[in-house]
């Protein structure tokens, strides 16, 4: 499984009872998130991806993040969840602060919550912070948008020197 994969996973989950849910966004005053998610009620989730055992145990190593995390800072997200493929990550091992949420393949795409994240603080998005997030999909799309035009044009004339009928 790969990160994007996961987000894709997560993104069908949770879509219906979003505000928006964003891939590798960055928050005001926060560190990029694997996923970022406002709920219906206007509370932040954080869901951090995890595809190894060395990345989990990597991730400690975010000390400034995690002391925030624990103490409920209010640039933090109201709710961090660690996202891994099943039986990934040993359910003794998570911090007090995160919950966990396993991605599989039984018959299909499963996301079961094995253990709810807690909330870290009740302080709601506010609408600056809306409007930057749906900013920067705007711009993701633009670029995503042009990039593809580019490739289609150097395939096309690729295609053309090797003889190829457009």
């Amino acid at each position: 499984m790969t990160e994007r994969e996961a987000q894709w996973w997560l993104f069908q989950k949770f879509q219906k009872a979003s505000a928006i849910i964003v891939p590798n966004y960055t928050p005001y005053h926060w560190r990029e998130c694997d996923v970022w998610r406002v709920t219906d009620t206007g509370y932040t989730h954080e869901y951090e991806i995890k595809v190894s055992l060395s990345d989990f145990h990597a991730d400690s190593k975010k000390m400034w993040k995690h002391m925030a995390l624990q103490k409920g800072h209010k640039y933090a997200p109201s709710m961090f969840w660690y996202a891994a493929p099943q039986g990934l990550i040993p359910h003794g091992a998570l911090p007090e602060y995160a919950g966990l949420i396993e991605l599989g393949c039984s018959a299909g795409m499963e996301v079961q919550i094995i253990k709810t994240a807690p909330r870290l603080h009740t302080i709601k998005v506010d609408a600056k912070q809306i409007e930057h997030a749906t900013r920067a999909c705007y711009y993701r799309l633009w670029t995503e948008r042009y990039r593809h035009d580019e490739t289609s044009k150097r395939l096309d004339l690729a295609q053309a020197r090797l003889g190829y009928k457009t």
